[in-house]
């Protein structure tokens, strides 16, 4: 019976040491979790209030937003833009571009004219070119 107990013993330190170190790690990881979620939260409100900033400032700059650019996927397929894959999905789709450094920022440019935000993007270096893959969705169905 001893031999029994001793592994029993065994199993409930094991148990509470690992319990001791797990849990402290789980709630880590369930505070960083409620913290990206807050934050993405924010960035989609940022993305709103740029956008009802940008259609106030239109008339200081001659520009309209009653007509934006209408978002098509073909419009990135013009050098140096060279588009691989395009999913739509109901909020917007993923695309993925070969590209150049230089054109990526124009490249977010035109996307915001085509009331599009990104709401993640990667890049990875393929010899000269980046991979570029975005997700994005539309900006005209937020309030």
């Amino acid at each position: 019976m001893s031999g029994g107990c001793w592994c029993a013993g065994v199993l409930c330190l094991t148990l509470t040491v690992a319990l001791s170190v797990g849990y402290p790690g789980w709630k880590t990881l369930d505070m960083q979790h409620t913290r990206l979620s807050q934050q993405r939260e924010a960035a989609r409100q940022q993305w709103r209030n740029l956008r009802r900033l940008s259609v106030a400032a239109e008339p200081l700059f001659g520009r309209t937003v009653e007509n934006p650019r209408p978002f098509s996927p073909l419009d990135f397929q013009t050098p140096p833009l060279r588009l691989l894959h395009w999913q739509p999905s109901a909020q917007g789709g993923e695309m993925a571009l070969k590209t150049s450094w230089d054109a990526v920022p124009s490249l977010f440019v035109r996307l915001a004219e085509s009331e599009m935000s990104v709401s993640r993007f990667s890049l990875h270096r393929e010899g000269a070119e980046l991979l570029m893959t975005l997700q994005l969705e539309r900006l005209a169905n937020e309030g």
